[in-house]
């Protein structure tokens, strides 16, 4: 992953002083975890919420005038059957033919909409 942020995210073309190849593009993390989703809590055993361990991304989409979306996040995989699989496959199939999948994506743009 280093070697790719490094590549595609190169000085005079991601960000620098014609830093538009990627301003207003969306940045969606598709992530699965060996954990349940209650270790990626505050708290919980990996000690922090998943965002936490997602800011660095976060930060870089915002640098370079991105639009960071939620991340579509597949918990359990060590223990997850072929249908958990095959169920995440499709609910991550809807929200990348619709984004407004994710409830804090319908927040978002409520919230926009409304001024």
């Amino acid at each position: 992953m280093k070697k790719w942020l490094d590549d595609v995210f190169d000085y005079g073309w991601a960000y620098g002083s014609d830093r538009t190849a990627l301003v207003g593009k969306e940045w969606l993390s598709a992530i699965s975890t060996g954990a349940s989703a209650e270790s990626y809590q505050l708290g919980g055993s990996n000690g922090y919420d998943i965002g936490e361990f997602l800011k660095p991304l976060q930060q870089t989409a915002v640098f370079v005038g991105m639009d960071f979306l939620p991340p579509f996040i597949f918990h359990d995989a060590l223990q997850a059957s072929t249908r958990d699989i095959e169920t995440s496959a499709e609910k991550f199939h809807l929200y990348l033919k619709d984004p407004t999948f994710s409830t804090q994506i319908q927040r978002k743009k409520l919230l926009e909409a409304m001024g």
